[in-house]
């Protein structure tokens, strides 16, 4: 089976005959949305895209996720594929308790290091090129967009599909111990004359809400380890029970 990507689709730069790891690939995806590296990882991993996305549908799931369903694994629009923003949380919180993840999702930038195979004898036989990538993510890497960056923020994956459904972010941040995953979903994007966004929807609403977040909420601590809770009595029992919490 061979699924093939909607025109639009953000694709890598590489050659028929070229190799690259899931590493890479999953750099690729997080980094900077490459559709067609989903798909690549997708049909590695089970054989075919229909595969892999009942494999998405089942974790979601088992996750508790009971309003979403996938169509597809690269996340372009299609009118039956739908979720919400308590369910990417859900996703996203079960994603970044593998560590590896959590480091792919606060990367900024990443070369791959792509092999492409020579069939011309006389030439060298493989040839290395290598490839950087860039996180737009911008509330993490700075270089583009300063004005989004918070040190507070942690990770995440912006996304822009069309005007109807709107940039999306998702994110974690830490502020004084205080882990959180935040979602933006359907942000406007609007642009100038010349193409280039002049407002970008997700990240102005992404920092409104750490600003509402950690201004508004801190962690207070109700129970600690080796608090003695109340004293229970013990029928036929020469001292009483300290209740604890564990």
């Amino acid at each position: 089976e061979i699924s093939l990507l909607p025109e639009a689709a953000i694709t890598l730069p590489f050659k028929a005959g070229e190799r690259v790891t899931v590493r890479d690939l999953l750099h690729a995806l997080i980094l900077q949305s490459d559709n067609d590296a989903a798909l690549l990882i997708a049909e590695y991993i089970d054989g075919s895209e229909t595969a892999f996305v009942e494999r998405m549908n089942r974790r979601a799931l088992e996750l508790g996720c009971t309003n979403t369903y996938f169509t597809n694994c690269h996340g372009l629009d299609d009118p039956q594929q739908y979720t919400t923003a308590r369910d990417m949380a859900k996703i996203t919180w079960a994603a970044v308790q593998d560590p590896e993840f959590a480091k792919l999702f606060g990367a900024t930038s990443y070369t791959i290091q792509s092999i492409k195979e020579q069939e011309d004898a006389d030439e060298v036989p493989k040839e290395k090129r290598r490839s950087a990538l860039a996180s737009g993510n911008y509330l993490i890497y700075d270089l583009y967009l300063p004005q989004f960056n918070d040190s507070r923020v942690t990770g995440g994956m912006p996304s822009y599909t069309s005007e109807k459904t709107g940039a999306s972010v998702v994110f974690t941040a830490d502020h004084k111990g205080m882990e959180t995953i935040m979602i933006v979903m359907g942000g406007k994007r609007t642009y100038w004359k010349s193409g280039v966004p002049d407002y970008y929807g997700n990240f102005e609403e992404a920092l409104d809400l750490l600003e509402y977040t950690y201004s508004g909420y801190h962690i207070k601590e109700i129970l600690y380890d080796g608090q003695a809770l109340n004293q229970f009595p013990v029928a036929n029992g020469e001292c009483a029970v300290v209740g604890k919490p564990t």
